[in-house]
């Protein structure tokens, strides 16, 4: 049932993609003889999607660390730690992916934000996640907190599934610590042995280092809802109608008449008027 459940809503965000990308569908007037009606999608819900998104996040949010001084003047620490911080999320290019990101959240209903730790190299990257790249479980105590994440992405884009590579990647929580596990597959689901992978591999978090942002909602919903549903069914309308007033004005201000040779009274002599 869960996993009908998720397959059924995956196809749902999958229109709303679509519908973006693409606008929506209208059911045309009839046509008339030689007239073929007009076909434009206007695509008003992505154009306040985009609005919106630009409305928020033109101008970036700053963040401030601020360390509390319980054991004496941490003023250094701070300005180490911002320095820090303000270097991640400059490398990251936080500030044009939260743009991106928000436009998912609303046709997606939700997004989510990872750290990821590179232990050879001491980095850490953060990565905005479409509600098409992971499943997450919350904790049964309804202290908002992750209990389960799991995120997942093609690394090799092809139509041939038996080529692609999904990277996916597992946190879970089990006696107050965090476990991490990462595998490669391919796009029939069969485990790739030949890549590196990690098995349930044991860390010093105590929290998944992931976010869940969902988008509008009530109390207690627990997947979000979609800014473009609610305009879809508006924009086939306008689109509608907009190509109704096109083809008014197509039929009206360029009428079509023919006249007859009437010495022939043949149809091969119809000559054609502006």
């Amino acid at each position: 049932r869960l996993q009908q459940d998720y397959i059924s809503e995956v196809a749902e965000i999958n229109d709303y993609y679509k519908a973006y990308e693409k606008g929506m569908d209208f059911n045309t007037e009839g046509t008339n003889g030689e007239y073929i009606p007009s076909d434009v999608r206007f695509k008003k819900a992505a154009s306040i999607i985009n609005k919106e998104a630009r409305f928020l996040f033109s101008n970036p949010p700053t963040f401030n660390v601020n360390v509390d001084d319980v054991k004496g003047d941490l003023a250094d620490d701070n300005s180490i730690l911002q320095e820090y911080l303000d270097k991640v999320l400059q490398k990251n290019n936080f500030n044009v992916q939260i743009i991106k990101a928000i436009k998912d959240c609303f046709i997606g209903k939700r997004v989510a934000i990872v750290l990821n730790f590179n232990s050879d190299s001491e980095e850490i990257s953060l990565t905005f996640l479409s509600s098409l790249e992971f499943i997450f479980k919350m904790a049964n105590d309804n202290s908002n907190k992750l209990e389960k994440f799991i995120c997942f992405h093609n690394t090799v884009t092809t139509s041939d599934r038996a080529k692609q590579i999904w990277f996916k990647k597992v946190y879970y929580l089990l006696n107050g610590s965090v476990y991490v596990s990462e595998h490669y597959y391919d796009g029939l689901g069969n485990l790739l042995t030949d890549m590196p992978s990690i098995d349930d591999m044991k860390t010093d978090l105590t929290d998944i280092p992931a976010v869940v942002i969902l988008n509008d909602g009530l109390i207690g919903d627990t997947k979000g809802r979609s800014e473009l549903a609610g305009l879809l069914q508006e924009e086939a309308v306008y689109s509608k109608l907009a190509n109704a007033d096109i083809d008014v004005e197509r039929k009206g201000m360029n009428p079509v008449a023919y006249t007859i040779d009437a010495a022939s009274n043949s149809t091969e002599n119809l000559t054609r008027s502006p």
